[in-house]
């Protein structure tokens, strides 16, 4: 079953419970009740500000989303490209293979290995779902 009715942030109760057909009757089992909240999905950070700090690392700053934390992702180099485009739903472990986790956070995230050329894929993540903002680039 599928229930298209819920909106993220409401409570909801199913109960599941079998009937089979016994000798000449249904019999139906007790069954079992589950409730949940159903999560907020996730929305990508409007804007990324880059702060170049005194000890060379760059303080990454963004306004905290309403569920969740951001995880950014860095790629280095004169060819660095995204790992993600912005608005699109991304699996975290496969970016976390194609690029550097710089860190997560509800406000700023330090960069303390950054060097030349970066792009950062900001990532927002609410439980099992992330949604990517669009990638910014710092440095030459």
């Amino acid at each position: 079953m599928t229930d298209t009715s819920v909106r993220p942030g409401e409570q909801v109760a199913y109960r599941a419970r079998v009937t089979y057909q016994g000798a000449g009757q249904p019999i139906s089992t007790p069954g079992r009740t589950v409730e949940v909240t159903v999560a907020d999905l996730p929305v990508p950070v409007p804007e990324l500000w880059f702060s170049p700090q005194s000890d060379g690392s760059i303080r990454l700053s963004f306004d905290s989303p309403r569920a969740g934390q951001v995880q950014i992702y860095a790629t280095t180099g004169p060819s660095a490209t995204p790992v993600a485009t912005a608005g699109a739903d991304v699996d975290v472990i496969a970016l976390g293979q194609r690029s550097r986790l710089v860190g997560t956070g509800t406000r700023r995230i330090i960069d303390r290995a950054a060097s030349g050329r970066m792009v950062y894929t900001p990532v927002t993540v609410v439980g099992d779902l992330a949604i990517s903002l669009s990638p910014a680039r710092h440095g030459q």
